[in-house]
């Protein structure tokens, strides 16, 4: 799926994405599209996928060349696998891919868990979204 709406936020960057692929994952739809279109506008190609185990079905779909993505943006907190776990699976598949993770919640160190990099606080508004994506990209997490 690819996006690039007109019907983005005002305050979105200009694109310089250069058609670069993302899998954007996120299960709630709302959220998901309105991060699409930012990214889409933004220049980015969008890939989308409502949980882990969706993204990592697109991921292996693609095989090799894994559709051509070059990041997954994800969500932490997700049913059937959440971001977490779909990072570690990521990690060990396909080890050069970084992750970029999303939250509005805690993200691990209250809980007891490993602090996620780079992390996203969500809510977020369009500048901040391509902002981390670019400096992911560029291994600055």
């Amino acid at each position: 799926m690819r996006s690039d709406s007109d019907d983005c936020p005002a305050d979105t960057p200009p694109g310089d994405g250069h058609g670069t692929a993302i899998l954007l994952v996120d299960d709630d739809p709302h959220v998901r599209q309105m991060a699409a279109r930012i990214l889409g506008k933004a220049g980015f190609t969008v890939l989308e996928a409502g949980d882990g185990l969706e993204a990592l079905e697109l991921l292996e779909a693609g095989g090799d060349e894994a559709w051509g993505v070059q990041l997954v943006v994800t969500d932490v907190r997700m049913p059937r696998m959440d971001g977490r776990e779909l990072g570690q699976q990521v990690a060990e598949r396909r080890p050069a891919l970084p992750v970029l993770y999303m939250s509005g919640h805690d993200s691990g160190p209250e809980r007891g868990l490993p602090s996620l990099s780079p992390l996203l606080p969500k809510p977020f508004v369009p500048v901040e979204l391509v902002e981390a994506v670019r400096r992911t990209l560029a291994g600055e997490g």
